[in-house]
């Protein structure tokens, strides 16, 4: 799991490291620079701009970065105002600024107890940058953000163009779908205890409307955020469906997997005149159109 975080790189905004000057050399005393562009990667639904992220870093045992709030100016660009000292740093960023997390000098970065549950409405973003030893690196650092957890997406279809049957609710809930992990530096998460009888990680009735489902598919769920850890426990999802007559609650399972951060799992539905379910899942890169490969249950 320790390349998952590989994906999507960021691309890092730095002025003071560009083709021109690759050979800068800040003066010394010259302050640390942060550089970095979030905004073309991250899905929080509020999408607000000029918001921050948070930097923890050091070197040997002393803590210079704990938890400090970075907003990035016009050139995408923050001076700390921070004097770099000569020694090795190390960095770790977190996208939102809600996010609680630990460092302790060097290199030992923990983001403890992280709930999912109660953050389903917003990505996260982690970057690092190690081993920059002033002058040799300039005087920016760039921060290289790329999404530390899964999405999940659902779309529901009818099998016929006639009998069309309406989806009353969707939860998603099992062991596979943990609400609490832990992520340390080496990019791992440790998934905690749960149970199939805990609480759906994720519940929709469309505001009591429901979706009336179509052979041309309609989405149901479209960012179901999950922890990218190996399962070796099923995710069940109940589908509450009435058919025109009667509704009754069906459950298709999703076979353990291997979900991975930065990318995004489709899983479409398709209902027929039984109530009888089949299931096909689409995978691709986040905020990439091109799918990597489909599978059918």
């Amino acid at each position: 799991m320790k390349n998952l975080f590989k994906i999507l790189p960021m691309v890092a905004l730095c002025l003071a490291c560009s083709s021109d000057n690759d050979d800068y050399t800040p003066n010394e005393g010259s302050n640390i620079v942060f550089g970095a562009n979030i905004e073309t990667t991250r899905a929080d639904i509020n999408n607000i701009k000029g918001e921050g992220f948070k930097v923890w870093g050091g070197f040997g045992s002393t803590t210079v970065f704990n938890g400090t709030n970075i907003t990035l100016g016009s050139n995408s660009t923050h001076n700390t105002g921070v004097a770099w000292t000569f020694n090795t740093y190390n960095f770790y960023a977190v996208y939102p600024t809600t996010v609680a997390a630990t460092y302790t000098a060097p290199s030992t970065f923990t983001i403890s107890n992280y709930n999912i549950k109660e953050k389903q409405n917003t990505d996260l973003l982690i970057a690092s940058a190690t081993g920059h030893i002033y002058p040799d690196n300039g005087d920016a650092v760039g921060l290289y953000f790329t999404h530390a957890l899964a999405k999940l997406e659902f779309v529901g279809k009818s099998n016929t163009s006639t009998a069309m049957p309406m989806l009353k609710n969707i939860s998603v809930y099992g062991e596979g779908t943990p609400a609490t992990a832990t992520y340390n530096n080496s990019q791992e998460w440790t998934l905690n205890s749960a149970t199939t009888q805990a609480a759906p990680l994720f519940t929709d009735d469309n505001n009591d409307a429901g979706w009336n489902l179509s052979d041309k598919g309609t989405t149901v769920a479209s960012n179901i955020l999950v922890f990218p850890k190996p399962s070796t426990k099923n995710v069940n999802v109940d589908l509450t469906v009435f058919n025109g007559s009667t509704t009754e609650t069906r459950t298709i399972t999703i076979p353990a997997a291997e979900w991975e951060a930065g990318k995004i799992y489709r899983y479409t539905f398709t209902i027929d005149p039984n109530n009888d379910i089949s299931i096909t899942l689409k995978i691709k890169k986040w905020n990439e159109l091109d799918s990597s490969y489909n599978i059918t249950f």
